[in-house]
């Protein structure tokens, strides 16, 4: 466990960490009972406990007991109603536990036991805190219970980190599904994570969206997608909103979006590619900007044309 772990259990009496009961989710996420004095106690032992005595506290959470874990998980709770850090302490250090290598069935186990409390949750703290310890946790099993989180404003981010995170197909494909979504929120959240991916399967709807997209985030969102799609049609309808960029993007930023793209195609072997997509920027409307040339020359210089 780390420094700010063992400070949170040095400084706070065993007595007020038995004091952590009832969750914060819905009730009717909760599972089945579990003896809530087991759960007390297990709690209040973390209290001075050594690090190789809080791996072994770890593991008892962990040791096919899912109705403990997910017990402890619904006493995660806003911190404006009650002091949770120990709790959410020891949740933490259990899903870092569950994701060594070679604990998958541990692994699973925190994973469900997160997602059953997040679906049950009714406060956005909550929800969030579940969603940012499935982000280390999470895999391609669980993105279809994750993916309509996607289409919520307030999760949609950590939602779509998740996606990245585990990466594949599934999480591509679960992006993809979210993406007609009209929120600009959930849009712009969606489109990072799809750019962060190197998808190209989305270069249609950035076209589509770039035209009317009156929200700056989202503009820059779709101009992160289309840069780093390696799509040489994403690489063309930059060059062309050089000249017009859209609502809230300055033509600095449409420059460095062409360069983005020019970056990617090095990197996915296509110096070619990248050389021409850079000496049009030096070529072109803003051949007076240092940076940008400067960079342009790096990147031709990468791709072996400089």
């Amino acid at each position: 466990m780390n420094t700010v772990s063992r400070a949170v259990f040095g400084i706070l009496p065993a007595a007020v960490m038995m004091t952590l009961s009832a969750g914060f989710a819905a009730p009717e996420a909760t599972p089945a009972a579990a003896d809530p004095a087991k759960l007390d106690a297990l709690i209040a032992s973390f209290h001075g406990a050594k690090d190789g005595e809080q791996a072994a506290l770890y593991g008892k959470f962990l040791d096919n007991d899912a109705v403990l874990l997910k017990q402890l998980c619904l006493r995660v709770a806003p911190l404006s109603v009650r002091n949770d850090e120990p709790v959410r302490t020891i949740v933490h250090g259990v899903v870092n536990r569950s994701g060594r290598p070679g604990a998958e069935k541990q692994r699973r186990l925190a994973a469900e036991a997160l997602i059953a409390c997040l679906e049950g949750a009714d406060n956005d703290e909550v929800r969030d805190f579940m969603l940012e310890q499935l982000r280390f946790i999470a895999g391609a099993r669980d993105i279809p219970a994750l993916g309509k989180r996607l289409l919520d404003a307030k999760t949609a981010s950590r939602a779509a980190a998740i996606m990245t995170s585990t990466g594949g197909a599934a999480g591509e494909r679960a992006l993809l599904d979210a993406l007609p979504g009209d929120d600009p929120a959930c849009a712009t959240a969606v489109l990072k994570a799809l750019g962060d991916l190197g998808s190209a399967a989305c270069v249609a709807e950035c076209a589509k969206r770039l035209g009317g997209a009156a929200d700056a985030n989202l503009n820059r969102a779709i101009l992160h997608a289309l840069a780093r799609s390696g799509s040489q049609e994403a690489g063309d309808i930059l060059e062309k909103r050089v000249a017009n960029p859209p609502a809230g993007i300055g033509q600095s930023e449409m420059v460095s979006a062409c360069l983005d793209f020019a970056g990617r195609m090095v990197e996915t072997g296509r110096p070619d590619k990248a050389a021409e997509a850079a000496r049009k920027v030096l070529e072109g409307v803003m051949p007076a900007d240092p940076a940008a040339r400067c960079r342009a020359l790096s990147i031709m210089g990468a791709a072996g044309k400089g």
